[in-house]
């Protein structure tokens, strides 16, 4: 479904790594190893998002989706996803489509937690910070 193959590995000198790969569909995600991940699959211009909609949906919805499963598939056990203060009352596709993201992630989490499995999922949501841009 969505997420590509990493594309930067990094690692500290007490051998945790990081992997950092892209969310766009027609790729394969692959996890091995692993017990804390964080969500960001964003498309977050809201002009891109109003120009692309479908590319919103894909990349926010249905690769914090393909992430979410294979993560729960792997016995990851913690994963983090970030959202947006536009997914409180969206107004545009952006907006719309990270809402969506949240209402993925409380799906994926009720099941990870029916199955007894132990991969804690979370959502939390940020915000510009006063007097930024973007």
């Amino acid at each position: 479904m969505m997420l590509g193959i990493a594309k930067y590995v990094w690692k500290d000198e007490d051998r945790n790594t990081m992997d950092i790969g892209t969310a766009f569909a027609g790729k394969t995600l692959l996890i091995t190893g692993g017990t804390e991940f964080f969500v960001t699959t964003v498309l977050k211009q809201v002009p891109s998002c109003e120009f692309f909609p479908i590319e919103a949906v894909q990349t926010n919805v249905e690769g914090t989706n393909n992430v979410l499963h294979t993560a729960i598939e792997a016995g990851v056990k913690r994963v983090v996803c970030l959202s947006t203060d536009k997914a409180a009352y969206p107004i545009n596709a952006m907006g719309t489509s990270k809402a969506m993201m949240e209402h993925v992630v409380r799906a994926n989490a009720r099941v990870a937690a029916e199955r007894g499995g132990d991969t804690v999922i979370c959502c939390t949501r940020y915000g510009n910070v006063m007097c930024s841009r973007g």
